[in-house]
């Protein structure tokens, strides 16, 4: 059954090599570059995160398929809260909590969040990978590996576009997303850096409720920053300088997160807040940096009440 499923995946994986025009060639339509986004978010995880990385590479694709891949969701049914149960209590116990909510804030392929109350009263929210969807991501990034050297031993196209590269990219962002004590640490640089900025908050995290596979996050209201984020101009426009003076400050010789639209939320408040979703994106890694308490692994961060 597993060699079935390899089989399968195989042929999606020649299909999105076709779209970057490896194998193959076929118009760059409208039509054709939204076929190609909802087959990436049909696929799942590791697809979903090659898409996204496809999306900042113009050598690669054309700009019709760039601008849609802009639009990738990587939303799926939720799975039961019974299912998630076992990991908590596996990872970090449950006498921490008075209550877990069983419907999730958010679900994504990578994992789910869910509100929570602590024994000391702290409201929280508590991000659980979803059972299995990191054995698939080691199958897929598997057969990503093995065909993407296959095509460069063969293809001179496949060379020059350095498709194993892309495939090593996929697979460094991908395992840093799923091993949730990566975000964490993330999520404390994110909080460093923004520390002499009171308009910008930081969630805080929950020691010592992380593991790779459950994070326990402070839990702050919000909605993803957007064209309706409801902001007076002037207001808006100060946040966003904070935030990306904040960025700069830090940014020389540290690992940070790559900021994008996604990293913001507003809270009724009228400040700006980073936590996190139940998926994430990349990290960007600059030269010289020696300082351990500046850098640690990184991830892009999100809203706790924006799409995981």
């Amino acid at each position: 059954m597993l060699q079935v499923g390899k089989v399968a995946r195989s042929s999606s994986l020649l299909r999105v090599l076709r779209e970057v025009g490896v194998a193959g060639e076929r118009p760059a339509t409208p039509e054709a570059a939204r076929e190609f986004r909802q087959a990436l978010e049909e696929l799942g995880t590791t697809y979903v995160k090659l898409g996204q990385l496809l999306s900042s590479r113009p050598d690669l694709m054309p700009d019709v398929y760039i601008e849609e891949l802009t639009r990738l969701v990587d939303e799926v049914p939720p799975v039961p809260f019974s299912d998630l149960e076992p990991v908590i209590r596996r990872s970090i116990g449950e006498s921490a909590f008075a209550s877990i909510d069983p419907e999730p804030l958010a679900a994504a392929s990578i994992a789910q969040i869910h509100r929570a109350l602590m024994t000391d009263g702290r409201e929280v929210v508590v991000k659980v990978r979803r059972p299995g969807v990191l054995e698939q991501a080691k199958v897929d990034l598997d057969l990503l590996r093995s065909t993407a050297d296959f095509l460069e031993r063969r293809s001179g196209k496949a060379q020059i576009l350095q498709v194993s590269a892309l495939g090593e990219e996929v697979e460094q962002h991908l395992l840093g997303e799923l091993d949730f004590t990566e975000e964490a640490n993330n999520t404390e640089l994110v909080g460093r850096m923004f520390a002499d900025h009171p308009d910008l908050v930081v969630p805080q995290v929950i020691h010592p409720h992380v593991t790779e596979d459950v994070l326990v996050l402070e839990h702050i209201e919000g909605k993803r920053v957007g064209p309706d984020h409801g902001l007076d101009e002037e207001r808006a426009a100060h946040l966003a300088r904070e935030f990306f003076r904040a960025y700069r400050s830090r940014r020389r010789g540290c690992i940070t997160p790559t900021p994008t639209a996604e990293m913001s939320s507003s809270p009724p408040t009228g400040a700006s807040h980073s936590s996190t979703s139940a998926s994430s994106g990349g990290s960007t890694r600059t030269r010289g940096c020696r300082s351990p308490s500046c850098c640690s692994p990184s991830r892009r961060t999100a809203a706790t009440t924006s799409r995981p």
